[in-house]
């Protein structure tokens, strides 16, 4: 009787598994790589936030310049004497660009904006539904009550009360401590500031450790926070 074939030998098709070592070893690499990466990612996303937060400055004092231009050197009023609108922000929308709304959430309530106004070094969660960047209250005046008329309050601010517009702030990255986390502020009044810079409404330094800070003149510069606590009343008082 004739055998059977006989059938060929062949290497086992199964790969080997990873030893515990080479799954540790692995791991640890995949950490290093990581532990390397991450930093630089931040820091990328870092300046990307900071250079579009500059963006929106600039673009803001491009409004107010050309709302000062068509209104006979008058500055936009900050709000009424209620702190209610307008608000300096819906007094310049015209003059800004056209984009879609932004929907943030104000503690806990989505809202929308315009997306100049809002500060992509702010977390979502810490915007402010009118802006970020706050306006120096000081020069730029609310809108007098009857009361306030009667007894010789002026209606405005005008860019001739401002002696030296490359020195004066316009504009800062501002924030309010009232709430925790700090959220942004559409405002800063300059002078409980220069009296005592740890006011709960004041320019902040955000995640870079400087203030942005857009001068009356229109140029822009990214002030340390200590520098620009140092020099408050040069840069804030007329």
């Amino acid at each position: 009787m004739p055998s059977s074939p006989r059938v060929p030998s062949h290497p086992s098709s199964r790969h080997p598994a990873f030893s515990l070592v080479e799954v540790l070893v692995t791991i640890a690499v995949l950490g290093v790589i990581m532990a390397i990466l991450l930093p630089a990612v931040s820091r990328i996303r870092l300046s990307a936030n900071t250079s579009k937060s500059v963006s929106n400055m600039r673009e803001i004092g491009i409004a107010t310049q050309l709302y000062i231009g068509e209104h006979n050197g008058r500055l936009p009023n900050r709000s009424n004497a209620e702190w209610k609108g307008p608000f300096w922000p819906d007094i310049l929308a015209a003059y800004l660009p056209e984009e879609e709304t932004d929907i943030i959430s104000f503690r806990g309530t989505p809202m929308t904006i315009n997306p100049v106004m809002t500060d992509p070094l702010m977390e979502d969660g810490q915007h402010h539904p009118i802006s970020d960047y706050g306006i120096n209250s000081d020069v730029f005046l609310a809108v007098p009550s009857d009361e306030q008329r009667a007894a010789g309050a002026r209606e405005f601010g005008m860019i001739t009360d401002v002696p030296d517009p490359s020195r004066l702030v316009a504009f800062v990255t501002a924030e309010s401590t009232k709430y925790d986390p700090p959220i942004g502020s559409f405002f800063f009044d300059s002078s409980n500031y220069v009296f005592n810079p740890d006011r709960d409404v004041r320019p902040s330094s955000r995640q870079i450790g400087a203030m942005l800070t857009l001068f009356f003149d229109g140029h822009l510069e990214k002030i340390p926070e200590q520098e620009f606590i140092d020099r408050r009343r040069e840069l804030l008082v007329p």
